[in-house]
């Protein structure tokens, strides 16, 4: 996250270059990936999703799209090597107006993704406005629903799914059953993490508590992926 803020900028500190940098060379993140891939396999974890690195959703900076382009390759050759089936690439904006600029830079990593075997997942987003987080691109289950059947069928393949991130939910006030419901067998992954509705965390489940009372709609959340088997 910090490499991204600070791409392209001169930093003035010795600190900065006592490692190499992803920002200097994007290849280094399929190397420092594969080394957690391997601690993992010596564990026996599984990998079943990668998560590419993405902006902060405050950033006033516009530049970024071909980094963020060569991060989100990386990522890929890094799930297929990982022996994962899906990575998730956040867009390289998150506001709704901005679709068309967003289509066609997940268009541009198609190409790669089917040569990988590897399913691309796109997730529901808050944006920041004024230091509040508000419903951003893909926050509407409907809307997402429709971009991944309109990018499945542009493309030919079923390169794109879904995963639900509910603390974003939770940040939005949205239903959680009929978001999940909505997307229904194009969820591929779904993120637990915990707010308190109104400040952005990823807390561990049943931590965010006021009064008492747990803070995410939990049933709901079950409800709507019981419904969708």
């Amino acid at each position: 996250g910090v490499e991204i803020r600070r791409y392209g900028q001169k930093v003035i500190t010795t600190d900065a270059q006592r490692y190499e940098k992803v920002s200097d060379n994007p290849e280094l993140l399929w190397k420092y990936g594969m080394e957690y891939v391997r601690l993992c396999r010596e564990k026996g974890i599984e990998i079943p999703v990668i998560e590419a690195p993405y902006i902060d959703r405050d950033t006033k900076r516009e530049d970024l799209d071909e980094f963020l382009l060569s991060l989100a390759k990386e990522s890929i050759h890094l799930c297929k090597d990982a022996g994962a089936k899906y990575v998730m690439i956040r867009p390289n904006s998150y506001k709704q107006n901005e679709l068309t600029r967003i289509t066609a830079w997940y268009d541009r990593l198609v190409p790669l993704a089917k040569e990988n075997g590897v399913t691309i997942l796109v997730s529901n987003q808050c944006k920041d406005v004024s230091g509040h987080l508000v419903r951003g691109v893909f926050a509407n289950a409907t809307e997402l629903a429709d971009w991944i059947d309109l990018q499945n069928e542009k493309h030919g393949a079923d390169t794109f799914g879904a995963y639900v991130d509910v603390g974003t939910y939770n940040l939005c006030g949205q239903n959680m059953q009929d978001e999940v419901v909505t997307l229904d067998d194009r969820i591929k992954a779904v993120v637990i993490r915990e707010n308190d509705g109104h400040h952005e965390s990823s807390m561990l489940p049943y931590t965010c508590v006021t009064e008492g009372k747990d803070d995410m709609d939990y049933t709901g959340l079950i409800r709507g992926l019981r419904q969708i088997d």
